[in-house]
Formats: C-alpha cells, sequence, structure tokens
C-alpha cells in the first residue's frame, strides 16, 4: 500500500475549512437577492373566511328596549333599569332587530317578554321574544310619624321615596291615600302598603243604625223600619251588620 506525504493530509483541511466558512455567506448571499432573510420563510397564508364570518355577534338589544319603555310609559330613560334582552342568535348582515312590542300586554315592570321582529332586506320577518327585567324609579310612601288607627290621611301624614320598583310589591300613589282611614296602628317610617288603608269608616260597632225591610205574607210589601246596633264597624261600599237594639 502506497502512503500519502503528510502536505497532501494539511491541504486537504485547509479546503474543507475554507468551504465551510464560505457557505453560510453564500446562503445569506442568497437571501439578499431574494428580499432578506425572511424571505426564506414560507410566506403566511391568507385568512380563509368561513361561514360565520358573514353572521354578526348577538346584538345587545337594552338600549333599544329602554328606548321603547321610556316612550311607552313617558318617562326618561334614567328612571328605567333593563337588564337581560339579549337575541338569542346571530343577525346577518342585512337583517336588522326592531323592537315594536306590539303583542306585549300586563304590567311594564318586573320580568317581562317583548315579541320584536327580525327585519330581513327581500324576505319575510321573523320574530323573536326578548326577555329581561324592568324595574321603574318610583315614589314609596312612609308614614311621617306614628299613625293610631283610624286615622284619615293628609298629605302630612306621608313622605315620599324614590325607590326601585321591580313590580315585587305595589307603591300607592300619595293621591290615592289621601282621605282614606288606617286599618291599623303604623309606627314612624314604616312603608304604607294598599292593605293598611282603606275607606273612611261610615258607622261605628255599637252605633244606633236604622234598618228599613219589608214584611213579608202579604200580596203587597208594606215598608216598615226598627232600631237597631251595628254589629261592626262598616265604610262606604261595604254591608252593615246591625242586630236588634
Amino acid at each position: 500500500m502506497r502512503l500519502l506525504p503528510p502536505h497532501w493530509f494539511a491541504g486537504a483541511l485547509a479546503l474543507a475549512a475554507a468551504l465551510a466558512t464560505t457557505a453560510p455567506l453564500a446562503r445569506a448571499h442568497a437571501a439578499d437577492e431574494n428580499g432578506g432573510p425572511d424571505a426564506l420563510a414560507a410566506a403566511p397564508s391568507a385568512p380563509r373566511s368561513t361561514p360565520s364570518d358573514a353572521r354578526a355577534a348577538r346584538p345587545d338589544a337594552r338600549a333599544d328596549v329602554e328606548r321603547w319603555l321610556a316612550a311607552r310609559l313617558d318617562v326618561p330613560p334614567e328612571a328605567l333599569k333593563v337588564e337581560g334582552f339579549e337575541v338569542p342568535f346571530g343577525l346577518d348582515r342585512d337583517e336588522r332587530l326592531v323592537v315594536d312590542g306590539d303583542s306585549l300586554s300586563g304590567p311594564l315592570v318586573g320580568s317581562i317578554a317583548i315579541r320584536s321582529r327580525v327585519a330581513r332586506s327581500g324576505a319575510a320577518d321573523r320574530y323573536v321574544n326578548l326577555r329581561g327585567k324592568v324595574a321603574l324609579r318610583r315614589e314609596r310612601l312612609r308614614v311621617a310619624h306614628a299613625l293610631p288607627r283610624g286615622t284619615i290621611l293628609t298629605a302630612s301624614d306621608v313622605v315620599a321615596d324614590l325607590v326601585w320598583d321591580d313590580g315585587s310589591q305595589p307603591l300607592p300613589e300619595v293621591e290615592e291615600v289621601i282621605g282614606l282611614e288606617t286599618r291599623r296602628a303604623i309606627p314612624v317610617n314604616q312603608p304604607l302598603r294598599p292593605s293598611d288603608v282603606g275607606a273612611p269608616t261610615l258607622v261605628k260597632r255599637g252605633q244606633p243604625v236604622r234598618v228599613d225591610y219589608l214584611t213579608p205574607g202579604s200580596p203587597w210589601s208594606a215598608r216598615a223600619a226598627r232600631s237597631a246596633t251595628a254589629a261592626a264597624a262598616s265604610w262606604s261600599g261595604s254591608r252593615c251588620r246591625a242586630r236588634r237594639g
């Protein structure tokens, strides 16, 4: 076997080192000519449109409901507190929600459903029930001082406070209670309920009354009268129970 001289191995090693040094420079030069280092990376593909892109997000109908309720109740929008009323599905770009509440009946506070329509261009409208809660800022009456039973209410007996009415309890108006009579003793600052007051008493228990009646047993009825005593208090529109005096 023939041996190669030592200087031949030294030349081969020098050539390999030169090639290793010039290869990155060649690749960098090629990248510069093709538009920089980023040109070596694959170009990102364009986003593909999906069918869901043509459909908008579910619209929030609370602002439309507030405007409709404010006009219906003839109150400023700040007098309303609205929760919920989200459309249960997304709307196409050619659709719009119209809150009209044509089929709404009953109270406008509390948990309600407003039947509204979705207008579509070139197609028949469809309908949706918008469900939510509505509270109305109203006056709640409370007694200004302790009232004994049998007090005829005047304007100085009650005070009005602004509260959010969600329909859970009836709130009488000031004009509705003036002139009514308390059915029980009411402590100071107690909210006034409709059951606390009623029509003024006309006849007190034990008060003498006259009973007019018709005598039976004759071809014609004869009217007669008799003195009696009221067995219980009675007021306008109620029946007076009486016993013989």
